[in-house]
């Protein structure tokens, strides 16, 4: 019997209308690589099932996205909890010009990212980090159905990163409140701050003259303002 990949057995099998949750396609190589607390095949395949009944995922639903048997039963072992989905893409393969560039802009691509996310169930976190209270398999899949979003193939050609990462202790990792202008790391200015940035609970007073500008920052007659500033007494 010639060799086929699970993808033409899947893709025939739709073809034939023989679509059942029950029927699952490994790769023995791929198999054999993995040791694990799995030791067979037919324990396999019933975590397979299992999991696409637990999901309502139907066998014809996984065809454009089959992972493979390793992977699928690290992740089948992984803790469910808060699973997060973070990219990063390179801006200039996005903007440039043709022949160098998608000649678009970047907006266009994280809509269609969040798009995506949201209809999975995920909440945007941070700027390019989306969580969600799952399981590892189905937060992979999520990352893997990135590859979906339009145009197609344009996130696969300008994809710097992409990872799933696991939160044991999402409220106590989050370091938002104590490194924020007024939190436990930050009760004193480190130096010359704008004014309407300072919160109430953190002591500060306006310069007498400004020691030069803060680097990075563009002279100005509103920067040149002393009273735009405030620095620690």
């Amino acid at each position: 019997m010639d060799y086929h990949t699970s993808e033409e057995i899947y893709t025939e099998l739709i073809q034939r209308d023989l679509v059942d949750r029950r029927i699952v396609v490994f790769n023995s190589a791929s198999f054999g690589e993995f040791a694990g607390p799995v030791s067979s095949f037919w324990e396999a395949a019933e975590q397979v099932v299992r999991w696409r009944e637990d999901n309502e995922v139907g066998m014809d639903e996984e065809v454009n996205v089959h992972i493979p048997p390793d992977i699928f039963l690290m992740l089948w072992d992984l803790p469910d909890g808060v699973y997060g989905v973070s990219y990063d893409i390179f801006t200039r393969l996005t903007k440039d010009n043709i022949p160098h560039g998608w000649n678009a802009d970047c907006a266009a691509t994280y809509r269609e990212i969040s798009r995506l996310l949201v209809g999975r169930g995920f909440g945007h976190c941070q700027y390019s980090n989306w969580t969600k209270d799952t399981t590892a398999l189905n937060a992979y899949l999520s990352m893997v159905s990135l590859m979906d979003i339009e145009p197609p193939g344009k996130f696969q050609s300008t994809l710097k990163s992409v990872k799933v990462h696991y939160l044991a202790d999402p409220a106590g990792l989050d370091g938002t409140d104590s490194i924020r202008l007024g939190g436990v790391y930050s009760l004193h200015l480190q130096g010359p701050t704008l004014a309407h940035l300072v919160p109430g609970n953190v002591p500060a007073v306006a310069p007498q003259v400004l020691q030069g500008l803060p680097r990075y920052t563009k002279a100005s007659a509103m920067v040149l303002e002393v009273n735009n500033w405030r620095i620690r007494p």
